[in-house]
């Protein structure tokens, strides 16, 4: 069973019973899925059912849906939770720090109002906490993803917009990296393969341009990524032709990487030097310098040794 399936329970005063509803299996079951006259009972039976669905798809050698990526503001309130999801949402669609409420929006405001969470002044709205739009605007980029995640060309537009949003709605922090690191860390998702699919998409100038961006926020948060050193290394094997690209982004993100541990510094270190011939290896210099935070003499007798090595980039990392 996957622990990440978000399960919804809630108190129903008509049924007088906790309904339980499990969203990401919504294509494949009524909702709400079952109840209990208690919260433990409803937990309980959501996870059976829950378990029988896993079970039945994987028999019948069927996808399981992508579990969507849940956080804790408001759960207790699902009504809330439901109406700034919805709010969020076209702050998303109109990229904008308020947004205007037409005659046609049926959203029950007056609690988050009340609460504080949101600000209106006539019909427009906006979020008093611009911490909270943040994460509400962040999972929402997150789902939308993962919605799409067999659509790379979706992917890199999401990611574009969600530059422009960070520009537009919440210059303080990047918008961007925290979607990628969201991606990899909670959902578990390989960036790796999604940057090598990526840049087969780059007919257009377009394309091209969020290609970049997306590939240069890849290399910023690199030391923050769970991500194994044997990954990077495919990832400079196959852009070895491309690698003037963000260039600087790349050096600065693998010396940060492998300044975390020595290990890290090492592995690296060696998988650089047995490609020598490739444009990349020049980043064995930033693999040194990481070294030298810790062991500045171990770092000085490394470069000394590749002065007078015959591969130019090996003379040049020396020098």
């Amino acid at each position: 069973m996957n622990p990440k399936y978000q399960i919804t329970i809630v108190w129903s005063q008509e049924d007088e019973c906790y309904l339980v509803s499990i969203p990401d299996f919504a294509d494949e079951i009524m909702q709400p899925v079952s109840h209990g006259n208690t919260y433990q009972e409803a937990l309980q039976n959501g996870l059976e059912v829950m378990e029988e669905l896993i079970l039945n798809l994987q028999s019948i050698d069927k996808s399981l849906p992508i579990a969507k990526l849940m956080f804790s503001h408001y759960q207790e309130k699902p009504g809330l939770h439901v109406v700034l999801q919805q709010i969020v949402l076209k702050f998303y669609e109109e990229a904008s720090n308020s947004i205007n409420l037409g005659q046609n929006d049926e959203l029950e405001i007056e609690e988050a109002i009340k609460l504080g969470i949101l600000v209106q002044k006539e019909e427009e709205l906006s979020f008093q906490n611009l911490e909270l739009l943040n994460e509400y605007l962040t999972h929402h980029i997150v789902n939308l993803i993962l919605d799409n995640w067999n659509n790379v060309e979706v992917i890199l537009k999401i990611h574009r917009k969600t530059i422009t949003l960070n520009y537009k709605i919440i210059s303080e922090v990047d918008l961007e990296h925290q979607v990628l690191l969201l991606l990899n860390k909670e959902c578990s998702k390989n960036l790796v393969d999604l940057l090598i699919k990526a840049s087969s998409l780059q007919k257009s100038q377009e394309m091209q341009y969020a290609y970049v961006n997306i590939y240069k926020s890849f290399w910023k948060i690199l030391p923050q990524l769970k991500i194994s050193v044997e990954s990077v290394i495919r990832l400079l094997d196959f852009i070895d032709a491309d690698f003037d690209k963000g260039n600087i982004t790349i050096y600065q993100g693998i010396e940060e990487f492998a300044a975390q541990n020595k290990d890290i510094a090492e592995n690296l270190y060696s998988s650089l030097l047995s490609r020598a011939d490739k444009a990349f290896a020049i980043l064995l210099c930033n693999v040194i310098l990481a070294i030298a935070r810790s062991d500045f003499p171990e770092a000085h007798k490394r470069a000394l040794t590749f002065c007078d090595q015959e591969e130019s980039i090996l003379r040049r990392v020396g020098i």
